[in-house]
């Protein structure tokens, strides 16, 4: 998944994501991936990718049903 930030996010780092685009919004551990200066003159900030962490199945769940109703 990708996510916006104002500042640079060092690959290998963990973050935590909180997710609020659901009934019951969902917080899960992320392995930041990569990480790129937007370069759009739209955007300002940086981009960057992750890989959950340790999802229970609970949250798994959730977050496909969140991909499907966005078009996923």
């Amino acid at each position: 998944m990708k996510f916006s930030a104002k500042g640079k996010v060092d690959a290998g780092s963990i973050v935590t994501v909180d997710i609020s685009a659901l009934a019951q919004p969902v917080t899960v551990r992320c392995k930041v991936m990569w990480c790129r200066e937007a370069t759009s003159f739209f955007e300002q900030g940086f981009h960057f990718g992750v890989m959950f962490q340790d999802l229970s199945v609970q949250d798994q769940f959730r977050l496909r049903e969140l991909i499907q109703e966005r078009g996923g």
